[in-house]
């Protein structure tokens, strides 16, 4: 299943399941490339999780994300920023978790 343009941001393979409450944040697909989340066959993501793909994230074949995980492949800069958190950057970095 692919979701947006590119059709690459969101990327489910066949027989991923995701259960309750999870969020698959993407954030702004413009701000750079590197923007999406790719999960591979057989993957369980568990309830509550909240997977960032706004650095890129990338989840192989047969894994289990347990439930309440946070994979956040973005966050505000801090060092040498503003004292107001959500002014600062944005910096990322991809996450890559390989097949279970």
């Amino acid at each position: 299943m692919r979701f947006g343009p590119p059709a690459e941001r969101l990327c489910l393979a066949d027989e991923v399941s995701i259960y309750g409450y999870v969020r698959l944040v993407l954030g702004d697909v413009s701000a750079d490339s590197s923007v999406g989340i790719e999960v591979g066959s057989r993957t369980i993501i568990n309830v509550g999780s909240y997977l960032s793909g706004e650095g890129g994230l990338s989840i192989g074949q047969d894994v289990l994300i347990g439930a309440h995980a946070k994979l956040l492949s973005a966050g505000h800069a801090i060092d040498g920023g503003d004292l107001v958190i959500a002014r600062n950057a944005i910096s990322r970095g991809r996450i890559v978790v390989e097949d279970g």
